[in-house]
């Protein structure tokens, strides 16, 4: 069940950018994840699911992003990060090709920290 929640350095740095939802699960001080319905403590940081992560940059920070596998692609995916502005696509930005989905997911939400943290620098 574990693979359900996001790894422990992209947890670390959504704590950094402010995450603070109620999650299922948290990573102790020795990044080892246990699962309870918690918030954030001092000794813990929350790990949050990969959906839940995904909606947080939509809701607070209006970033969305694709997945996506097309016949170009058979043996493989890319990612699409942009935002909505004035009704518009805004800033689109499509990854390179990966073979595995899990790396994919992993490459998008480490892309969408990195704007966050470029937005707020």
């Amino acid at each position: 069940m574990k693979e359900q929640f996001i790894p422990y350095t992209q947890a670390l740095e959504l704590k950094d950018l402010g995450f603070d939802e109620e999650c299922l699960g948290s990573y102790n001080d020795r990044q080892l994840p246990y699962f309870q319905i918690q918030g954030q403590s001092i000794n813990t940081v929350l790990a949050p699911l990969w959906q839940q992560a995904f909606d947080w940059f939509r809701e607070k920070h209006n970033l969305y992003f694709e997945i996506f596998n097309s016949p170009m692609y058979v043996h493989g995916w890319k990612f699409r990060t942009y935002y909505i502005e004035n009704n518009r696509l805004r800033n689109a930005d499509v990854s390179e090709i990966f073979d595995r989905y899990e790396d994919v997911k992993l490459a998008c939400l480490v892309k969408l920290i990195s704007i966050v943290k470029n937005l707020k620098s």
